[in-house]
């Protein structure tokens, strides 16, 4: 229809309230309620609903030009919508598109969703690297919403997969990329190959020795390996002057050292990031270091400085949105709040989550407080959860 009839429609629509302008935005409008547009929905065939969907994946398209990318999780829906008629390689495209960036904003459950469909959509075909990179996307995903054992087993086996098509086709860089991230899930032993095929001494070795020193120290406790490894990615991160690799290295060496009950070390390391961390921003770290300061200090009696780090812990962890970080600040400063006998505060605190952790330390205040009843009532929630006690908790 023309522009002109177009905009009578709309106004007539407008008279009948059946939709409404958005507010400050010239030319858009939505539904006064969702009923109405289900209703409307409902009232097409299941074809004629496909074919308007391609219609508007094709067009949103092609008007979108090179700013596509920014549109993708809107073009993913459409193309969803519409693959019986226009097939599956647009909806994969802008699937994985919207999954990176929703992982870039922290999205974590979007993410995860645009990665299923795009998995979903390549089910049954042999791997390329599409079907690498929605992997990698789904185990980082994962990873941060911290699912099920199972589940995210078979997420890393995928991911570690993808880590392997990447080097078989030559694409090394690639596979190093995928486990030099900040946020790495992988074992000690891909990291190890990852390693191998890294330029010695680079910024990325760097990378790949930081992470390697966590996840050896997590698989095998060897402390003294993971230092070695914190000790040679400090060393390379200073020549090169890269104070982010340095404040991540300074960040694991914390927590690794406080796992290990090394107290002085712990607390040095922990300090260090967070003097850096002011002026390079990186809350994922932030949290691990304000974490291992208050257990240093609440292991060597100063509560009062404990609780301060603990506290401090809290803004970056929910910025992150990463469930298990979350867990981590609420947790530590639920035993800060406990060592300092700030009954309260841990009461508080615990209503956040339902993690082991947090049904563990509400069970223990209760009896400490003499409610034995409240105490096994929290047990038995702990026990009606079917939960485990996740690496390192005590």
């Amino acid at each position: 229809m023309t522009e002109d009839r177009l905009l009578e429609v709309l106004e007539e629509a407008l008279a009948a309230r059946v939709i409404e302008e958005l507010p400050r935005v010239v030319g858009r409008y939505q539904f006064t309620h969702a009923l109405i547009q289900e209703t409307l929905l409902e009232e097409l065939t299941l074809t004629r609903r496909v074919r308007l969907h391609a219609r508007i994946a094709e067009t949103l398209e092609q008007l979108y030009g090179p700013q596509a990318e920014a549109h993708a999780a809107e073009l993913a829906y459409h193309f969803v919508q519409a693959q019986t008629l226009l097939g599956t390689e647009k909806l994969v495209k802008y699937s994985l598109l919207a999954g990176q960036r929703a992982l870039a904003t922290n999205a974590w459950e979007e993410a995860l969703a645009h990665f299923q469909r795009g998995l979903a959509a390549k089910e049954g075909r042999p791997m390329d690297a599409e079907t690498a990179d929605l992997f990698i996307g789904q185990v980082y995903a994962r990873s941060a919403l911290t699912e099920g054992t199972g589940v995210m087993a078979e997420a890393l086996a995928n991911a570690e997969r993808a880590f392997d098509f990447f080097v078989e086709t030559g694409d090394v860089a690639r596979a190093i990329a995928m486990v030099a991230g900040p946020m790495f899930p992988f074992s000690s032993a891909v990291t190890a190959r990852a390693l191998e095929l890294a330029p010695p001494e680079s910024d990325t070795a760097g990378q790949l020795l930081c992470n390697h020193g966590l996840s050896e120290y997590h698989h095998t406790g060897d402390y003294e390996g993971a230092q070695t490894d914190f000790s040679r990615a400090l060393a390379i991160a200073r020549s090169h002057a890269d104070h982010r690799l340095e404040l991540r290295t300074l960040s694991n060496a914390a927590h690794v050292a406080a796992d290990h009950y090394r107290w002085p070390d712990a607390l040095e390391k922990a300090l260090e990031t967070v003097q850096l961390g002011q002026h390079v921003p990186e809350p994922f770290f932030e949290v691990m270091a304000q974490e291992a300061a208050s257990h240093a200090l609440r292991a060597t009696g100063d509560f009062a400085a404990a609780s301060r780090h603990a506290q401090a812990a809290l803004a970056p962890a929910e910025k992150l949105r990463v469930r298990r970080w979350l867990r981590f600040a609420l947790g530590v400063n639920i035993e800060a709040a406990f060592a300092r006998g700030d009954w309260p505060a841990m009461r508080a605190l615990s209503e956040r989550d339902d993690n082991v952790e947090t049904l563990m330390h509400r069970a223990l205040l209760e009896y400490e407080l003499g409610d034995s009843s409240q105490g096994r009532a929290w047990l038995e929630r702990l026990l009606v959860s079917g939960q485990t006690l996740s690496p390192g908790a005590t």
